[in-house]
Parts: structure tokens; sequence; C-alpha cells
């Protein structure tokens, strides 16, 4: 069973899984696997079926892309295709950060604002946000 999870490219499944490298899964030794094919009711209901191309599986793995949008198959149109679940998160950028905290005290004197935006060094030259 594979588990979807952000961050992770399909081309480990793609060139040392599928290309039967040490024949990862079985242990065997030969010149390679078979095709992988899309299996089960999931795959199924999302219109995977037969063999696995492998930009199917980089829309899928690293793109969630919903192989039911009619523009799935087109590489070009891929940032115009319905996603599958969440895609993952949107963390702001340091500097919305800093604002949040500015706005929040609206009546901070300049030395308190000053003190609340750690991108700026310190007396040592360092940022607060330094891990050095």
């Amino acid at each position: 069973m594979l588990t979807i999870s952000s961050g992770h490219s399909a081309d480990y499944l793609l060139d040392a899984v599928a290309t039967g490298r040490e024949n990862y899964y079985t242990g065997a030794v030969a010149a390679g696997e078979p095709p992988g094919r899309w299996y089960g009711a999931g795959a199924e209901d999302l219109g995977l079926t037969g063999l696995v191309d492998a930009q199917d599986m980089r829309a899928v793995f690293e793109r969630y892309l919903d192989p039911r949008d009619p523009n799935f198959r087109d590489p070009e149109k891929w940032d115009e295709v319905a996603t599958l679940g969440h895609t993952g998160r949107n963390y702001p950028s340091i500097e919305e950060i800093l604002q949040r905290s500015l706005d929040a005290e609206p009546y901070a004197d300049a030395e308190r604002r000053e003190r609340c935006d750690w991108t700026r060094p310190n007396e040592r030259g360092r940022t607060s946000n330094s891990w050095t």
C-alpha cells in the first residue's frame, strides 16, 4: 500500500522501483519488474486503470491532481486541474508575520515596534531568527 505525503517525488517509484533495480519488492534478481498497474476500487473510481503512466503518476503523487478532470493529461494545463484533498499549507512570509505582530500592537512605541522586528540585526549583527 502506498501513502501519499507532501514533499515527495514520484521519481523514486518511477526510477528505482519501476525499473526493477535489484527487484526492490521481490528480492529476485532479474532484468526488471513487469510494468506497474493501477489497482483497486479507489484507483478505478478515479479513472486510473491499466498500466501506470509516468506522467499520470507524477500528476497524482507530486501535484495531487484529480485524474477525473478533463485537463489531467495535459501538463500545460495542470495549474487549472482540480486537486485531490488538501494540497498543503500556504504559510505566511516573515514580512506578513511581522506585519501581523505590528498590527496587533497599534499603540506600541518605536522601541517596542523595533523589538517586534526580529528580521533586523541586533547589536551583534544577528537577527533574532538566526539559528547560529
